[in-house]
């Protein structure tokens, strides 16, 4: 009969390798995509100036902040 023997250290550690490099690899998840894109159009000035223009342009004539706090700091 053959006695069992530990696997070597060599063995685990390219196991270990292995296992880092397939996760590594994995694709990223859907909101992290979607995260990334929003990064890339809200850090970009030639885009965003325009989008905040925008904005200011819709809000103009309505009440910025809430009539409860008004007069109060």
């Amino acid at each position: 009969m053959r006695k069992a023997s530990k696997p070597s250290s060599k063995w685990l550690l390219g196991l270990a390798v292995a296992v880092l490099v397939l996760v590594a690899a994995w694709p990223a998840s859907r909101a992290e995509q979607e995260s990334d894109q929003c990064f890339a159009c809200h850090t970009n000035p030639a885009r965003l100036i325009p989008a905040m223009r925008e904005v200011l342009r819709a809000n103009v004539g309505v009440p910025s902040g809430s009539a409860e706090s008004e007069g109060e700091g």
